[in-house]
This record gives structure tokens, sequence and C-alpha cells, in this order.
């Protein structure tokens, strides 16, 4: 999350200079707070507006980030519940 805020954070204002986009889209990287959302986002599902305007302002370099995110955080969910199951399992 605080790669994607440092790499691609920049390139939304010049995307807007350079009249990529009529205004900043409301889903971007400028600050933790917006990236923090995006990557609920992904785990949500909901990926692929934010990726593919990403991919207008900073290229296909944003492709292999937003995959990543989606297979790290299926992981980390799957973890979980397996370990939920685990734990609640011997408990009871």
């Amino acid at each position: 999350m605080l790669i994607r805020w440092q790499v691609f954070g920049a390139n939304y204002d010049l995307a807007v200079k350079e009249h990529r986009f009529p205004e900043l889209p409301r889903w971007n990287f400028k600050d933790f707070l917006r990236s923090f959302m995006i990557v609920f986002r992904v785990l949500c599902g909901e990926w692929i507006e934010s990726m593919w305007d990403c991919i207008w302002c900073s290229s296909y370099i944003c492709i292999p980030f937003f995959l990543l995110t989606m297979i790290i955080g299926s992981l980390v969910v799957r973890i979980r519940e397996f370990l939920f199951r685990t734990i609640s399992r011997n408990a009871g």
C-alpha cells in the first residue's frame, strides 16, 4: 500500500495536467487513506475501475501490483479462516 502511494501518487497529478483526466479520479493513490481504500476495494472484488485509472496514469506496471494485492489478500483471508476453524475445533 505504501509502495503504491509512493510509486503511483505523483502520476495522478501529471495525468490531470496532461488532460488525460478532466479531474482527479475518485479512487487514486494520492494519499495514504485513499491508497488504503483501494486495497480494501481490491480485496472486496471491485478492482477494475481503480486498475484502469492507474493504468491511464502510470502505465501497465499497475497490473502486477493489483494482481499481487488480490493474491496475497486472498491468502491472508484463507489462512485466517483456517486458523479460526482449527482453534474453534480444538476449543469445542
